[in-house]
């Protein structure tokens, strides 16, 4: 016998979804990054990868990006991006990445890879 429900899963719909850090400093300044391969700036982040919680994307990506692994806290919201400009729908979840110390700020190191410096 089939099973028809592995087989139906083929059918829905597939998101691209992304996770990042929302981080500030003692001054209240908000840290973000420029990706080598977008043209704007954004907060430590990126794509959830296959059977990844985005918690877990999360805390890696800002790892990849930044180079420390600062305490990532609650889920801040979720926003739906619908298809535009080529790109197909997606799923942005942005966590609370808390206050930075002055000891932690220094301790970022970003991979020139994925950041720009």
């Amino acid at each position: 016998m089939a099973n028809t429900s592995v087989d139906s899963n083929k059918e829905l719909p597939k998101k691209r979804m992304a996770a990042g850090a929302l981080f500030f400093n003692h001054h209240e300044e908000a840290l973000i990054v420029k990706p080598t391969y977008r043209d704007y700036r954004l907060i430590p982040g990126g794509v959830i990868e296959h059977n990844e919680s985005p918690y877990e994307a999360c805390v890696r990506e800002v790892r990849e990006e930044i180079g420390t692994t600062p305490s990532i806290k609650s889920l801040l919201c979720i926003d739906y991006r619908s298809a535009h400009d080529g790109n197909s729908e997606s799923m942005q979840f942005v966590f609370d990445g808390g206050m930075l110390s002055d000891g932690m700020i220094s301790q970022i190191h970003l991979d020139s890879r994925e950041i720009e410096t």
